[in-house]
């Protein structure tokens, strides 16, 4: 019977103490952040994507590929910085505003890539 008591009290302990735990404060500005830049990289994975499933079915030449690729890794190397810039701002290193220029060049490479993306992809679909 003791040992049941105790074994109540610890369960009750357990219980009060995760009931007692705060959840940290949610940053609207992160969380936006991170959602404007995780809609980016989807818009980004379906375009790239389906452009080269068109290169592998050899419906976009080498050369119009590559010139491609090119406007890809900028874009990516944007974003990279974007998303790294996020990581610096959540440990407090860095304030939130230097993140709208970056977020603007993220967003003004992707439209240059998708608008590259449909013009030599031939109105082929997916292509965003």
């Amino acid at each position: 019977m003791r040992k049941l008591a105790l074994l109540s009290m610890f369960i009750l302990v357990l219980v009060l103490v995760g009931c007692g735990a705060t959840q940290p404060a949610k940053d609207p500005f992160l969380t936006n952040a991170y959602r404007a830049l995780s809609a980016m990289d989807t818009t980004y994975d379906v375009a790239w994507g389906s452009f080269v499933k068109l290169y592998k079915d050899g419906l976009v030449k080498e050369e119009t590929f590559q010139a491609g690729r090119k406007l890809a890794n900028d874009y990516f190397a944007k974003w990279t910085d974007a998303a790294q810039y996020l990581k610096k701002y959540a440990a407090g290193e860095v304030p939130a505003g230097g993140f709208d220029l970056l977020q603007v060049l993220v967003n003004k490479s992707l439209e240059e890539l998708k608008n590259y993306l449909k013009e030599k992809s031939g109105g082929i679909k997916p292509i965003i």
